[in-house]
């Protein structure tokens, strides 16, 4: 039942399903066009793309191959301004930059071999068999941080039933994980659909600067949450 749910929930949120073949850049170029009409001080917030070198640092880190999509994504911009502030480029979670990933694989990876999480997780998978049960393993990279420990990232190391390079949600606080799509191209895609459909005008305010921010897909909200709950 939740594989239906599932299939559901990303035939709702993309309209169009992502073809296979179609280059990453083309997803991300069309988010970034987004933002630079409805969040003009998020799209500013963009870096530079990242060197090949700096890719290949967090590749031998890992000790692995990164996808196609994570490359080009990270060949476009590096990440967001590492500066403090409330909010990032992707519905309010913060894009990391390939020395942030880093260091936050680093700090992950600390945490689960003092405390041991993952012998003690009781959480759910969805779809079941998709994802490895646990807290966090090495080669979960995050992409997206709520700046609260919770993050959006990279599967490399899937269950049986899951897919090299699928996005999961992982974190301090997030209890259970799921599968949001397949690839990061599919999951940019999926995040787009939202604004051509304009359910994403509804989390877009004001803030007391007078910026066009937004947190989620509702008003003050959280992307994860948003996107669990549609799936249940």
């Amino acid at each position: 039942m939740r594989i239906l749910l599932l299939i559901a929930l990303l035939c709702i949120a993309s309209p169009v399903k992502a073809q296979v073949g179609v280059p990453m850049v083309n997803y991300w170029n069309t988010y970034k066009e987004h933002l630079r009409e409805k969040l003009p001080l998020y799209y500013s917030r963009l870096n530079t793309p990242a060197t090949a070198a700096e890719i290949g640092e967090l590749e031998s880190f890992i000790k692995t191959e990164l996808p196609k999509d994570f490359k080009t994504l990270y060949g476009i911009n590096n990440g967001e301004d590492e500066s403090w502030y409330v909010g990032g480029v992707l519905c309010g979670m913060r894009m990391l930059t390939i020395s942030q990933i880093t260091n936050t694989l680093q700090e992950l990876k600390e945490i689960e071999d003092e405390y041991d999480f993952n012998s003690e997780w009781i959480g759910e998978i969805i779809p079941e068999g998709t994802i490895k049960p646990g807290h966090f393993y090495n080669k979960w990279i995050p992409v997206f941080s709520d700046d609260n420990g919770n993050y959006i990232g990279l599967d490399l190391t899937p269950d049986l039933n899951g897919k090299y390079g699928q996005i999961i949600n992982f974190g301090a606080e997030e209890y259970d994980h799921f599968v949001m799509a397949n690839t990061l191209a599919e999951f940019i895609e999926i995040i787009n659909s939202f604004f051509e459909n304009g359910k994403a005008d509804q989390a877009i305010y004001e803030n007391e600067k007078g910026e066009r921010v937004m947190f989620g897909l509702v008003k003050d909200s959280h992307l994860t949450d948003d996107l669990k709950r549609m799936m249940k």
